[in-house]
């Protein structure tokens, strides 16, 4: 099927052919041309600027190595001189620096035989002692200069490979590479490179960072229009799910690989509700979030449970009570965690800090896959408000709005009138019956963004704290972090515990917020 080709090898982005790799290469563009212009303009007759590319798994980081390496083979007056070395994404045989030269001489032996074909013999033939290292690259250069080639070597998961090479070899390895001129390195990872800013690491402040953020709402539309060019009568399928793509891009951050994957099911399911579109994507990413749970130590996952339960922002002693432990070790075990990018944290308005699980995405699998069925039911309703309020804004067919406009017209008319207690009955009546919220079921964003836009701050707040037992906080979480915002002078803290999967739809309410007070007032 063509569908297979479209999203074929999601996860070994190294193998694609250059043709697939310069087809769909369509996004982090910005990030390619910034690395690019500088390749381009670079003799390498100094040491050159090294990069260092971080982003979350799926953010892109393989393709934009790839892209790197074949511009590079491809451009009639690099490649003359400069010869890219793409590394395996695991090496798990380089444990010390010996082995990355091995390494480099056997894929230069591979695809330039030519030029190299001894040269990964003769440094397996060295003898094993204090200065085999030195002996390798030394050879390794000499052969460069004779050949009057360099390279660039683009190494996936390169914080590892410091990681497990002696801190003695970490600095040696700096030395060659702010003294030759033969080398430079473009590496990546899905966790920031401690290298990089701790003042005690051989690299400290060495590399150009990179970071890759999800992909925002335009990135996402040219992601999906490169896809729906190579299919036949699919246009208007994926053109009416507008409203899922964007759900999607906010829950999981915009990551590259689980929107293709979406792409994929939206293809396959023409007729499935988003419910069973995101679930079907949870469970192509299980594998991968159970095997990042499972390596680590009990206290860490009993916080990690916490901590997603919460789902919002969540200071050290509401963990401590909740997880019945220490807060000096919770704290402890939060260190520890921020290191390996499990958990991230925010600043307060205070000196504590706010504690949430890094991958928002990870933490909507772990409610469906781990929890109470409240949890579930909260990241069901989430998923309700967000069709609902982006059906409005993308889909042409907005039937369901016409059904709705009758009561919602009696209500801004009532508002307007100021008989505010006569609207929010008819709101209480419509929102507090499940049959008329599927009928109504645009109400849900609609209605409370319009009190807001009248600036009926505490009449909302107080619809949502006369209706703790019903959970409404948690049902409807962007409208309620869109009115912690119009009262973040108040309840500064409440604002900042919103987690990042909710704040492109809290500025879009926002925004509609704005809208109403020119429209309706």
């Amino acid at each position: 099927m063509v569908i297979n080709n479209i999203t074929s090898r999601i996860y070994n982005t190294g193998l694609k052919s250059a043709t697939e790799i310069n087809e769909e290469f369509v996004v982090r563009t910005k990030e390619f041309e910034a690395i690019w212009e500088d390749l381009k303009t670079s003799t390498m007759q100094f040491p050159e600027q090294d990069y260092f590319i971080v982003g979350e798994r799926g953010m892109g980081k393989t393709m934009l190595l790839a892209k790197i390496k074949i511009a590079v083979q491809q451009d009639k007056k690099l490649s003359k001189w400069l010869i890219p070395v793409a590394y395996p994404e695991e090496q798990n045989n380089v444990t010390e620096l010996y082995d990355l030269w091995l390494n480099t001489a056997a894929y230069l032996g591979e695809k330039h035989p030519e030029l190299f074909e001894d040269l990964n013999q003769q440094l397996e033939d060295l003898e094993i002692n204090e200065a085999t290292e030195e002996e390798a690259f030394k050879m390794l250069n000499d052969t460069l200069n004779q050949e009057k080639k360099k390279l660039i070597l683009l190494i996936d998961n390169f914080d590892e490979i410091l990681k497990n090479i002696p801190e003695k070899e970490n600095r040696r390895l700096r030395e060659i590479m702010i003294t030759n001129n033969n080398l430079r390195i473009i590496g990546a990872s899905a966790n920031a490179m401690e290298h990089n800013f701790r003042y005690d690491k051989a690299f400290y402040d060495h590399f150009a960072e990179i970071k890759l953020q999800g992909l925002t709402r335009e990135e996402t539309k040219q992601l999906f229009d490169s896809k729906i060019n190579k299919i036949e009568n699919e246009e208007k399928v994926i053109k009416y799910k507008q409203h899922k793509l964007e759900t999607l891009r906010q829950l999981s951050g915009g990551n590259i690989r689980n929107l293709i994957i979406f792409f994929d099911i939206l293809l396959k399911n023409k007729n499935s509700s988003l419910m069973e579109d995101l679930g079907e994507v949870l469970e192509r990413v299980t594998p991968y979030n159970l095997d990042k749970i499972k390596t680590l130590k009990n206290k860490q996952r009993k916080i990690i449970d916490f901590l997603a339960k919460a789902w919002d922002g969540t200071f050290v002693k509401e963990i401590a009570d909740g997880t019945r432990m220490e807060s000096n070790e919770v704290s402890s075990q939060l260190n520890a965690l921020i290191e390996n990018q499990i958990v991230c944290a925010k600043n307060s308005s205070t000196r504590k800090k706010l504690y949430f699980i890094r991958d928002r995405f990870l933490n909507i699998w772990y409610l469906m896959r781990n929890s109470t069925l409240a949890n579930k039911d909260s990241v069901i309703w989430l998923v309700k408000v967000y069709e609902s309020f982006y059906s409005l804004q993308f889909d042409e067919k907005q039937s369901y709005r016409t059904k709705a406009k009758r009561p919602l017209k009696i209500m801004f008319c009532l508002l307007e009138d100021g008989k505010i207690e006569d609207s929010l009955s008819i709101a209480k009546k419509q929102m507090a019956n499940v049959e008329s919220l599927d009928k109504f079921h645009h109400l849900i964003a609609d209605y409370p963004l319009l009190l807001l836009s009248y600036q009926q701050y505490y009449v909302v707040k107080n619809y949502f704290d006369e209706n703790r037992i019903s959970n409404l906080k948690q049902r409807y979480k962007p409208i309620w972090y869109t009115l912690m915002h119009c009262l973040k002078d108040d309840y500064p803290d409440e604002f900042l515990k919103m987690g990042s999967e909710l704040k492109d739809t809290v500025e879009d309410m926002i925004e509609r917020v704005e809208e109403m007070k020119i429209k309706y007032q």
